[in-house]
């Protein structure tokens, strides 16, 4: 890596994991349920990341516009190499609802949640913008190929894709971030106004994701899966950062975009996977377990592959 990336990665990591403590010291103190952490990330879903992407795309440069393609490119070539991974790891199991489950959460990594507040910690603004390029395609990649191993394992469908959910969610990022970068490129000046009231929103975007991770890592939900979870967790901690650097020196243009894709094959298990359980058969318990443990590992790991990163 080159000089640009070299940081004080300590005093970054700390910016990621001291509000996920806080989430976690505040579910244990009962302040915060499963009801009011999925109550914030609806909130910050759907109204402070969309401000947040719009700032993000109305103040990028023309060199961070031109790296769109390429992380795209990288997120659709990520999935399906952990997707061919994932269906390795699949065969060892004979029931076809957990070889589902397996095969799903090693091909899904938490990209746009806690991977958009790790990368802003840790390279700032030109980081959370690269993956805003990255997960552009995320809702046709997570159903494409989510629907596939549905057809792998279960060999049918029980339900179609839920378009009314999946655009309720992706709407409001999408609208923001083409006006974010049509203003960019036209050069459209904001009124004061509009960028004093909004973008302390936008601000909030990152500490509130980290907070709800910790909010949202309830640990009663490990149950007898623990084993197939470990084995989910070191195939998506450990292999992942080595599939995101193989993609990144093929794909990268710069020294953020490199470190960008790094990171993000070194996320956890996406917490969207339990939604394809809505399309065929999988082992919900083993699913859920995978995500908790997954995230909790990753506090260690993750500061791992970010000190390589930035070093």
């Amino acid at each position: 890596m080159n000089d640009g990336l070299h940081m004080e990665i300590t005093p970054k990591i700390v910016l990621v994991l001291v509000p996920i403590g806080l989430g976690l010291f505040f579910r244990w103190v009962r302040l915060f349920s499963d009801e009011d952490g999925a109550l914030l990330r609806k909130f910050v879903v759907r109204f402070t990341v969309p401000i947040f992407v719009f700032f993000s795309l109305y103040e990028a440069r023309p060199e961070s516009i031109s790296a769109i393609l390429p992380m795209m490119v990288a997120l659709v070539l990520m999935t399906a190499v952990l997707f061919a991974i994932g269906w390795a790891a699949a065969g060892l199991f004979k029931d076809p609802a957990r070889r589902a489950a397996v095969h799903a959460c090693v091909t899904f990594g938490n990209y746009g949640w806690v991977g958009l507040g790790v990368a802003d910690a840790v390279l700032g603004a030109p980081g959370s913008q690269r993956v805003v390029y990255f997960i552009l395609l995320w809702w046709p990649v997570f159903y494409g190929f989510g629907l596939t191993i549905g057809f792998i394992h279960a060999g049918r469908r029980k339900g179609g894709v839920p378009v009314r959910k999946a655009v309720a969610v992706a709407a409001p990022i999408l609208v923001a971030m083409g006006l974010g970068l049509a203003a960019n490129l036209r050069s459209v000046a904001l009124p004061q106004l509009v960028s004093e009231v909004l973008r302390p929103f936008g601000d909030t975007t990152v500490p509130l994701i980290l907070f709800s991770v910790g909010v949202m890592l309830d640990f009663s939900r490990l149950t007898g899966a623990v084993k197939p979870a470990l084995l989910i967790s070191a195939v998506t901690l450990l292999v992942g950062p080595l599939v995101g650097w193989a993609l990144a020196a093929l794909l990268a243009r710069d020294a953020v975009s490199f470190g960008v894709i790094v990171l993000e094959g070194a996320m956890p298990v996406a917490t969207m996977t339990p939604m394809l359980g809505e399309n065929y058969d999988m082992d919900k318990d083993l699913v859920s377990t995978a995500i908790v443990l997954s995230t909790a590992i990753s506090l260690v790991t993750i500061p791992v592959v970010a000190s390589i990163v930035a070093g």
